[in-house]
C-alpha cells in the first residue's frame, strides 16, 4: 500500500541541505533534499534536473510540437513512472492534455497534483504558479493573472524553470488582449530558454509561435508571418503545430501558392489524422480561392479520408458539387449528390449547424417545404444547445 505525502517538521539543528525519506507514489518513498536557504524540499540534487530527465523531456516538447499525443503521453507517463514526486512533471502532463479537447477532466487532476507535491515540498513559486494555471483553465483570467504576478515577484534566477512563468503570464496576458505585454513576456521566456538550454528547440519554437499570434492579433500579419517562420525553422521544419498558423497567415496576405507549398510541407511531418485533415481542407480551400475547382473538390474528398467528423470538407464537397451541377447545362436535376454529402456529415460530424443550415438553404430554394421545415426545427434545436454550453 503507497504512503501518503508527507512533509516533516526539521529541527534547528538541520544542516544546509539533508535527505529525507517521505512516502510518495512508490511503497519505498523517494529521499527529498531538505534546502536550509530556501526552506524547500528539492526531488534532485542541487535542484538540478538529471540528464536522461532533460532528455526525455525534450523528447515529449517534440511529441506535443508534431502533435503525436500517443508518443506524447507516452513520454510523460515514463518521466512520472520514474520521478513521482517531482511536482514539474504532472503540470507539463496537465499542459498536454490542455491540448487535447477530450481529457480535460484529466487536465485538471494533473494540475492539482502538482500542486500538491509543489505546495508540501514548500515551493511558493510554483504553488502560486500551478494555482494561477488552475484559474487559467477555468477562464478566470485576472485571478490567474494575480497569481502569476505574485509568483513572479518571489522568484529569482535559482527558480526552477523560470521560463515557464514568463510563459504563462505572456498566454495571460494575450487572453486579456494585452498583447504588447504578451509578446514581451514571450520574449523573456525564449532568452532564458536560449540562456539555459538551447538544446530543447520546441519549447523555442511555441515561442516564436505565440509571439507571432500576438502580431496577428495586432493585424500585423506581415510580422506574424516572420515569427511562424521562425518557429519553424528553430524546429528544422519538423513542427507540423507551428505550419498551420504559418498558412493562414499567408492566405490572409493573399500569397497562396506559398501557403499551398507550406500545406504540402507540413503533411510531410504531420502524423495525427485529424490535423491531416485539416490540412488537406486547408489546401482545398486554397485551391478554390485559385479557382481550381477539381484540385480543391479532391483534396476536400482526402480531408474528409483522414477525419470524418470534420464538417468544413461536407460543406465544401456539397458546395463543389452544386457548382458542378449549376455549370453543366443540366439545370434539370435535382442536387441529390449534395444532399447526400451533406446528410451524411450531420450524421457523422460533432459541429453540424453549419450543415444543416446548408440544407435549409437547399430544400428551400427547391421548394420542398416539408424537408425545409423539418431541417429548419433542427437548426433551431441546434443552436439552442449551443447556447446552453456556452453560458
Amino acid at each position: 500500500m503507497s504512503k501518503p505525502l508527507l512533509v516533516v517538521e526539521l529541527s534547528n539543528e538541520r544542516n544546509q541541505t539533508e535527505e529525507h525519506n517521505i512516502g510518495a507514489s512508490s511503497s519505498e518513498g523517494i529521499n527529498l533534499i531538505y534546502d536550509k536557504v530556501s526552506d524547500e524540499y528539492f526531488v534532485f540534487q542541487d535542484n538540478q534536473e538529471p540528464e536522461d530527465l532533460k532528455y526525455e523531456l525534450s523528447l515529449f516538447d517534440k511529441f506535443r510540437s508534431i502533435k503525436d499525443y500517443s508518443n506524447a503521453i507516452t513520454s510523460i507517463s515514463k518521466c512520472i513512472a520514474k520521478y513521482p514526486n517531482y511536482f514539474y512533471l504532472y503540470y507539463k502532463q496537465g499542459f498536454l492534455f490542455k491540448s487535447i479537447s477530450s481529457r480535460s477532466i484529466e487536465t485538471i487532476r494533473s494540475c492539482k497534483m502538482a500542486l500538491f507535491l509543489a505546495s508540501r515540498q514548500r515551493n511558493i513559486v510554483w504553488s502560486l504558479l500551478l494555482s494561477g494555471f488552475i484559474f487559467e483553465l477555468d477562464n478566470q483570467f485576472k485571478t490567474a493573472s494575480e497569481y502569476y504576478e505574485n509568483a513572479l515577484k518571489l522568484s529569482n534566477e535559482k527558480t526552477l524553470h523560470l521560463q515557464d512563468l514568463y510563459f504563462r503570464i505572456g498566454m495571460i496576458k494575450g487572453d486579456l488582449e494585452d498583447y504588447v505585454s504578451s509578446m514581451d513576456y514571450f520574449y523573456k521566456s525564449l532568452e532564458i530558454q536560449q540562456s539555459t538550454d538551447p538544446t530543447k528547440i520546441f519549447y523555442m519554437g511555441m515561442c516564436y509561435n505565440n509571439i507571432g499570434w500576438c502580431y496577428k492579433q495586432m493585424e500585423n500579419d506581415q510580422k506574424s508571418v516572420e515569427f511562424y517562420e521562425k518557429a519553424i525553422q528553430v524546429c528544422n521544419g519538423t513542427a507540423s503545430l507551428f505550419y498551420s498558423n504559418k498558412i493562414k497567415a499567408l492566405k490572409k496576405l493573399e500569397r497562396i501558392d506559398e501557403a499551398i507549398e507550406h500545406c504540402d510541407a507540413a503533411v510531410k511531418v504531420t502524423i495525427d489524422r485529424s490535423s491531416l485533415s485539416s490540412l488537406y481542407a486547408e489546401k482545398a480551400f486554397l485551391y478554390h480561392l485559385k479557382d481550381q475547382r477539381d484540385l480543391a473538390s479532391e483534396y476536400f474528398d482526402l480531408a474528409m479520408k483522414y477525419d470524418e467528423k470534420f464538417y468544413f470538407p461536407y460543406l465544401y464537397a456539397s458546395v463543389s458539387k452544386l457548382t458542378r451541377l449549376g455549370t453543366s447545362n443540366q439545370n434539370n436535376r435535382q442536387p441529390n449528390e449534395s444532399l447526400t454529402i451533406l446528410e451524411k456529415g450531420i450524421n457523422i460530424c460533432d459541429e453540424k449547424i453549419e450543415l444543416v443550415q446548408m440544407l435549409v438553404s437547399i430544400y428551400e430554394f427547391l421548394g420542398d417545404t416539408e424537408r425545409g421545415e423539418f431541417y429548419s426545427n433542427k437548426l433551431v434545436q441546434l443552436k439552442a444547445g449551443l447556447l446552453q454550453r456556452i453560458s
